[in-house]
């Protein structure tokens, strides 16, 4: 039917209305609309493709930028280097010391753990930082600062923690509400000594 629509309207002069059937003229009509549809269809899909497109291009050029940023951050000695186990042993003796509890043990020493949780110590938390909200940090702030005044400027990560020392006492910052995952045991740190410790003393006096 709507071949024979369309050959009455091939063969039909400029100007001259074709004689078809009212029923090939509206199922040519109908397919005509929906061929219609279907190119606007398509056109809107291939719109929306190159916008998500364009929008992954976007984050991938932010991501890599945001990645330089810290790594620019994390490479200036003078402000910010790796944590050494002395050193987040020392406030972990310090937070074990004044009743706190440890949120999580590890079996693994502090530098095999290091790898995936990344400790640093802050030499000048004044200084400028950039640090992306992409990975989970530690970082460890000196005694003689504030800690508190440091959290969002280091915890852009839900999971990233700060520790330190606020009115001379031990504490750790993390903006997330799962906050009691931290601080973590390792099987060098004082807490594992102190275990090793209470246990003997247990055995001695029985």
């Amino acid at each position: 039917m709507c071949q024979r629509a369309q050959a009455a309207l091939d063969h039909c002069a400029e100007g001259e209305h074709p004689e078809v059937d009212a029923l090939d003229l509206r199922v040519f009509q109908e397919q005509d609309a929906y061929m219609r549809r279907q190119r606007e269809f398509q056109a809107r899909n291939m719109a929306q493709e190159a916008a998500h497109d364009l929008e992954r291009a976007q984050r991938i050029a932010m991501s890599e930028k945001e990645k330089q940023l810290e790594e620019q951050t994390l490479s200036k000695t003078d402000r910010i280097r790796p944590a050494t186990c002395a050193e987040y042993d020392r406030w972990l003796e310090a937070w074990v010391k004044a009743g706190n509890d440890i949120a999580y043990y590890s079996g693994g020493d502090f530098n095999e753990h290091y790898a995936s949780n990344r400790y640093f110590y802050v030499i000048d938390p004044d200084a400028e930082f950039y640090i992306g909200d992409r990975n989970t940090y530690h970082f460890i702030i000196p005694e003689e600062y504030d800690c508190r005044d440091y959290l969002y400027k280091f915890c852009v990560s839900p999971l990233t923690a700060v520790y330190g020392w606020a009115d001379n006492k031990p504490v750790v910052q993390n903006p997330d509400l799962l906050a009691d995952r931290h601080p973590i045991g390792y099987a060098d740190t004082v807490d594992a000594r102190l275990r090793k410790q209470a246990r003997l003393k247990y055995r001695q006096e029985q």
